[in-house]
């Protein structure tokens, strides 16, 4: 009876520190999606996030010559956004690990952002974004219906900015 009761307390109290708190890269990464809903201005975001362009995992676009950004914003050094073979390694598995997710239920507040109606031309996809560089950089796709795109985010003075967008494939 001893081990029962003992047994039930130890999966109340593990049970507890489950759902208190996401993963730092987690919690950073709905933090940068909510800067994503934010910035956008209108409601024609899909509600589920992607991991594949049509039938193509997007890992497969994680490549070097596709990770390179060159049209940044002006006040940031052209070497910050060079992002290293170890770095494509760790997208890539980061990248690999992503399950769709509902943006609506992640983000209740950003509902108004989302749309679950797909209409061709209007409704853009996003996938989940991921943080590196020790939570100072981030990357996220986003598919529309004439490109698909990486786009590359740095957080300054605790907030998220877009710095690049480098297209995979443009119509």
């Amino acid at each position: 009876m001893q081990i029962l009761k003992l047994s039930i307390v130890c999966l109340l109290f593990f049970g507890s520190l489950n759902g208190q708190q996401l993963p730092n890269s987690e919690s950073e990464e709905l933090k940068v999606l909510e800067s994503i809903l934010s910035n956008s201005n209108n409601s024609t975001t899909y509600y589920k996030t992607i991991i594949k362009d049509q039938k193509t995992p997007l890992t497969s676009y994680i490549e070097a010559y596709l990770l390179k950004f060159y049209l940044c914003i002006n006040d940031i050094d052209s070497a910050s956004v060079i992002i290293s073979d170890e770095e494509v390694n760790l997208l890539r598995q980061k990248f690999s690990k992503q399950k769709v997710k509902r943006i609506d239920k992640l983000l209740p507040k950003y509902k108004n952002r989302t749309t679950k109606k797909h209409e061709r031309y209007k409704t853009g996809s996003i996938s989940m974004p991921v943080t590196f560089r020790d939570g100072t950089m981030a990357l996220y796709f986003s598919l529309s219906t004439y490109s698909g795109e990486f786009n590359l985010l740095r957080k300054k003075n605790d907030t998220w900015e877009k710095v690049c967008s480098n297209a995979v494939w443009i119509e």
